[in-house]
Formats: structure tokens, C-alpha cells, sequence
């Protein structure tokens, strides 16, 4: 790391002096470093860092800043926050390559297409790029090819009829090495809508829609026979995405695939995981579109233009909302989201938005989430959220932050220049020096927990604070655990005056909710042979969470690299249809697998099947049940250790 840390600053970087300390609001003053690990990296707990991650976050602050932070170190970011980033890119890749991206990226200003190579750069640079007589502007991204930069790649975008999209690699010392072109080429990089080209990339044409496959096995759709131009004439009759195409399930659609359908109505299949940049814009008449629970990701600008869409339902526990999504929709009134993250600007400027739901999956509501809905004066805050960007909730009266909440005020992503034609663009957005602005509304009431962000938020900005907290002596439980396959059944000590309780864990450095509960045992699953896992339990009296983790545990399951019993990976819960789906490991030999129920103390088997997954009846909301999975191996239920690996469910 120090080694990169020295190549980066010295290849491509000018030093600039950092100030000891600035402002970040009017009562208030941290230091630079302070306000970056805080309200950047949403990095609360430093002190508990690993070394390796400490280093990461010196790597990430130093080297943008010594570059005046015009830059952004995107791939130790996303190492740093958990995410998968997957191994560098390769030459020999790109020989047959037809582009190059990152694809949930921030920073696609250009969109690419779903045939690009996916990877995650290591440096973004934040001045536009601009080509010769071309208002195509983009981000310069370096894929280095192995970890010390001693030679990287970028990827040029095709903008003119008379140039080719082309790979371009650079030594250490920034130097051209090499230049190669992509493997497919057409006169405009957008070919869809001529036939002619859309045949020869191998698009197959069906029910009104283009669709292409791909070397992993899926499939996109790519282009909708009513895309534009534009038409007043309405298509009232559902037009409906094939969930398979030669075999293949239909996983994504294609950036602009729908721009300016005059359709009512879109049906998608289940299949689907990613929607992308600007997929929906200017659907006019779209006035009602399915989301499949198992969606991922929808990028910037998604559903821009959708002014007769009225109410939505995102029921999505995994999806990211990117940035824009449902930016300026003006008929959108009511809004019911389970998603894990609302990307900046997702919802921004719905001026006649007047009711928001907010799910159990909520972690981020990122900036300026909901600004400018003026009409939305009050949401309810789940306990699932972890932070709250600036200007995120600005039109709020008044808020109830949850006990969980660990930063208020989360930073925006650092932007380039904008290029406005003809008029002075507004400056690029730099959160460590731009002052910062309140999350909520100038006169919005703060309810929350002493000592906690909401309290400190409240005196930082000066908005009024009522606390929730009552004063019983508080005992937290004590916790001892038994280990299984692949797991370990967690139990302890009941609390008086307890209505539920919050199993925690230690999980990207820091207290995550695992799973609440109103008994006092709590089987935790899919976990891996030889790691240590450290939890604790908090419990929640009076409505109240009491924030204690000095009850921490640190937990191992059995040393069997091989599970012998079916584990739950999963499980996902439906608030809209009060349903709950199971996951599963799949057990070697296994023909068959019961799911049982314990009733009146004993087990019953409610169905069987040779699927790793089971998806219940629609019941009753808050109920709760006792389940187990069983294996049939070799002719014979294993029911062996039952009790040990049963688990709880609650329906919401």
C-alpha cells in the first residue's frame, strides 16, 4: 500500500497544502481529516479500524488531496466499504472487447452498454474530458494492471461518425504504449433502430421488442420497437418483456431502451436485476410498471420524464436507487420503497410527492434524496437507516431518528465542471471545502435518544431536540451460544420491561442490525468454517433502543468445511404481502427437503420440495413461527441436532 501510496502521488499528482481546520457548520469545527472520515467514508468508529483498512482510508485521503481533490480513488473506496470489486482487467480481455465500465457507477456521465467489460477503476479523474468537435463530455478512468500502476488502460468512447471506440495504455510514467479498437463498430455508437446493424451485432427481434445474448448466459433487452421519436398516439395494451430469450434469462435492460415510448403500461419479469441509465425517459403516458422484488440496481435518470406515473411501489430489499431516478416527477404522489439504498437526487424536486413509505431494507438516503418535495412534510424513519445525506430530507417539520442512525449529514459524490452551452455552469461540487448544508428543514424538530448523532446533529445546527429517553436502570443481557454447521444458535438473558430485541454484528467496522426478535435465541447462519464473527444483542424498552454493546461476544461455528445440514443464507420478507422466501445452502446427496414448523411443540411438515428455496403463503402480519429444514439423504430424513438448528421467523 505504501508503495501505491508513493506511485500515485508521484505519476500523477501535485501536492496542495490541506488547512488544519474548517468550518463544517455554524457552531461547530472538525478538522479536515475528521470531516472526511465522518461525513465521506461514513466512518464513525476509526479507532476500531483493522490496520489494513486504516491504511486505506490514509491511502484514499492523502492521495486526493495531494491532487487538489480533483480526484476520486474509486476502487480502495469500494474496497474499503465491502463491495466486491472483482480482479483488475487484463490486455488479453480487451483484445475481443467490445468496451469498457464500471457499470453502477456514479460517475457513467457517457453511458456504455451491457456488453462492456465490468470493472472497477482505480482512479477517477474529475476534468472533463472533451473530444475534438464534439460537446461529448466524460471522466477520465484509469484501469491499472496490476497494483503498483506501472501501466494502466483508459477507454475512449466512439463520438463522431469518423472516430472508433479504442483502448488506450499508458506506462508508469504516463506514457502511450499501445492503442487497439473495440470489436464492434457502426457509424454512431448508437445504432439502435437501424435494422440493418442491429442484425449484425446478432439482436433477436420478438413481440415489439430487441433483445441480445451474452458469453455468461443471460440476456438484455435492448431496444423497444416504440422508442423514438416521440408519439402522441398512446399504446394502451401492456407491452411485456420476455423472461427468456434462446434460454437465457433476461437480466437487465438496456440504457435508453424505452426513451419516449408512448406506452401505459410495462410488465417486467422477475428475471430482471438491472435497469440502466435512462431506460424509462420521457415514457410520457407510462402510468403503471412492475418491479421485480429481485431487482439490484436503476441508474441515473432511469424514469426522468414519467409525469403520469402517480403512485410507485419499489419492494426491492437489494436494489440501489441511482442517481436521478425519479427526478422532477411531477405526477408522482405517493411512494412505497424498500430498497437499500436513494441515491442522490432520486427523488428530488416531486413537488407534488405528499406520502413516502420507507421499508425495513432502508440503510442509506443519500443526498438531497427527497429535496425540494414540498408537499412532504413527515416520513417515518425505519431502524434499518445508517445515514442520512445533506439536504436529503430538507422539507421535514419535524423527524424521529432512529436509535441506529450513526451519521447525519453524509456527503454528496465530488462532481467535475458541468458544460452548460451558452451559460456559466454552477461549480463542481468539493463536500471538504463546499459548506455544508442541513439535512433537514431550517425549523424541523429533531425527536431522538440522548447522546446519540440525532442529539448531536440538533446542537450542531441548531433545530430544536426532544429526547425519547426514559430513565429505568438498564442490564444488558448476557449471551452464550452454541456452535453448528455452518452456524451458531445464539441465546440470553430475558430483560424486564422488553419488547423486542436487536441482534447485532460487527459487519464492515461496524454495528450492523442482523435481525430483531421478541424471544431470546436467534440462530445466525451462513457462516464460514474457521472465521470468528463478534455480535452482541440490544434490546428496545419504552420504544426506546438502548444502544448498549458492552454484552459483545465474539462466535465460531464448527470447524467442517463441508455442510451437512441445509443452512439458511436468506431470508427475505415482503411488508406489501406479509410473505417471507427462504434460501438455503444445497446439502451434498440431498434428493429432497422438508420445511417444518414447530406447533404445540412439535414438528410438522408443511411442504417439500427439491428447490434450495420456499416461498410462504401470504400471512398474518407480526406472526411469528419456529421453522426448521431438513434433509433427505440416501432415503432417509436427517433430523439429526433439530432443535439446534431452528430458527425464528416474523412476518411483517
Amino acid at each position: 500500500m505504501k508503495r501505491m501510496i508513493s506511485l500515485m502521488t508521484s505519476a500523477a499528482l501535485t501536492l496542495t497544502a490541506i488547512p488544519a481546520m474548517v468550518v463544517s457548520a455554524e457552531n461547530s469545527e472538525y478538522s479536515r481529516w475528521e470531516k472526511f472520515l465522518k461525513y465521506d467514508l461514513c466512518i464513525t468508529n476509526y479507532d476500531e479500524l483493522s490496520n489494513e483498512d486504516k491504511e486505506l482510508c490514509n491511502f484514499i485521503f492523502d492521495t486526493e488531496q495531494a491532487a487538489g481533490d480533483n480526484i476520486v480513488c474509486e476502487r480502495a473506496r469500494r474496497t474499503l466499504a465491502g463491495d466486491d470489486v472483482g480482479e483488475r482487467i487484463t490486455l488479453d480481455q480487451l483484445e475481443d472487447a467490445y468496451g469498457l465500465w464500471d457499470s453502477f457507477s456514479f460517475y457513467n456521465t457517457f453511458s456504455g452498454w451491457q456488453t462492456y467489460i465490468d470493472c472497477v477503476p482505480d482512479v477517477i479523474c474529475l476534468n472533463y474530458v472533451s473530444e475534438k468537435n464534439s460537446y461529448v463530455f466524460y471522466y477520465n478512468k484509469e484501469y491499472w494492471l496490476d497494483d503498483e500502476r506501472s501501466s494502466y488502460v483508459l477507454f475512449r468512447e466512439k463520438v463522431t461518425p469518423d472516430t472508433q471506440s479504442h483502448f488506450e495504455v499508458y506506462d508508469g510514467n504516463d506514457r502511450l504504449i499501445k492503442t487497439f479498437t473495440t470489436k464492434f463498430d457502426s457509424p454512431t455508437k448508437d445504432f439502435r433502430g437501424d435494422t440493418e446493424y442491429m442484425k449484425e451485432f446478432g439482436m433477436i427481434h420478438k413481440n415489439g421488442g430487441w433483445y441480445y445474448t451474452k458469453p455468461d448466459g443471460t440476456a438484455v433487452f435492448a431496444w423497444c420497437d416504440h422508442s423514438l421519436p416521440s408519439s402522441s398516439i398512446k399504446i394502451t395494451e401492456p407491452f411485456v418483456i420476455e423472461s427468456k430469450i434462446n434460454g437465457c434469462p433476461v437480466t437487465a435492460i438496456e440504457n435508453g431502451a424505452f426513451a419516449c415510448a408512448p406506452l401505459t403500461e410495462i410488465v417486467l419479469p422477475d428475471t430482471i436485476k438491472v435497469i440502466d441509465y435512462r431506460a424509462f425517459i420521457d415514457c410520457k403516458y407510462l402510468e403503471k410498471i412492475s418491479f421485480p422484488q429481485g431487482l439490484r440496481y436503476i441508474g441515473k435518470l432511469a424514469f426522468y420524464g414519467c409525469d403520469s406515473l402517480t403512485d410507485i411501489t419499489l419492494d426491492c430489499p437489494d436494489l440501489t436507487l441511482g442517481e436521478d431516478v425519479f427526478y422532477e416527477s411531477l405526477g408522482l404522489k405517493t411512494a412505497d420503497i424498500n430498497v437499500k439504498e436513494i441515491g442522490e437526487n432520486a427523488f428530488a424536486l416531486c413537488k407534488n410527492l405528499e406520502s413516502v413509505t420507507l421499508g425495513s431494507s432502508v440503510e442509506n438516503i443519500r443526498y438531497r434524496a427527497f429535496y425540494g418535495d414540498i408537499l412532504l412534510t413527515e416520513v417515518d424513519l425505519p431502524d434499518s437507516v445508517r445515514t442520512i445525506g445533506q439536504e436529503a430530507l430538507d422539507s421535514l417539520t419535524s423527524v424521529t431518528i432512529p436509535y441506529f442512525v450513526e451519521v447525519i449529514g453524509s456527503y454528496p459524490h465530488k462532481t467535475m465542471q458541468e458544460f452548460t452551452l451558452g451559460l456559466t455552469p454552477p461549480p463542481p461540487l468539493r463536500p471538504l471545502k463546499d459548506k455544508p448544508k442541513c439535512a433537514f428543514g431550517e425549523n424541523c424538530v429533531i425527536y431522538g435518544h440522548a447522546r446519540t448523532e440525532a442529539e448531536s446533529y440538533a446542537d450542531e445546527w441548531g433545530l430544536e431536540f426532544v429526547s425519547l429517553d426514559s430513565t429505568p436502570k438498564y442490564t444488558a443481557p448476557t449471551i452464550t451460544f452454541e456452535k453448528g454447521d455452518a452456524s451458531v444458535k445464539l441465546s440470553w438473558t430475558a430483560v424486564d420491561g422488553a419488547e423486542k430485541y436487536g441482534v447485532v454484528g460487527w459487519i464492515n467496522n461496524r454495528w450492523q442490525l442482523i435481525y430483531q426478535c421478541e424471544n431470546t435465541s436467534y440462530l445466525l447462519n451462513n457462516l464460514k468454517a474457521g472465521s470468528s464473527y463478534k455480535v452482541a444483542v440490544v434490546t428496545m424498552i419504552g420504544n426506546e433502543w438502548h444502544k448498549d454493546f458492552s454484552n459483545a461476544i465474539t462466535v465460531t461455528p464448527l470447524t467442517s468445511a463441508v455442510s451437512k445440514y441445509p443452512n439458511v443464507t436468506n431470508i427475505k420478507y415482503s411488508d406489501k404481502y406479509h410473505q417471507f422466501k427462504l434460501e438455503w445452502n444445497a446439502v451434498d446427496g440431498a434428493t429432497q427437503y422438508g420445511i417444518a414448523v414447530k406447533l404445540a411443540g412439535k414438528w410438522k411438515v408443511c411442504t417439500y420440495t427439491d428447490k434450495t428455496n420456499f416461498i410462504s403463503p401470504k400471512l398474518k402480519a407480526g406472526s411469528t413461527a419456529e421453522m426448521v429444514i431438513c434433509a433427505k439423504i440416501n432415503g432417509k430424513w436427517d433430523t439429526s441436532n433439530i432443535n439446534s438448528r431452528a430458527f425464528e421467523v416474523t412476518v411483517k
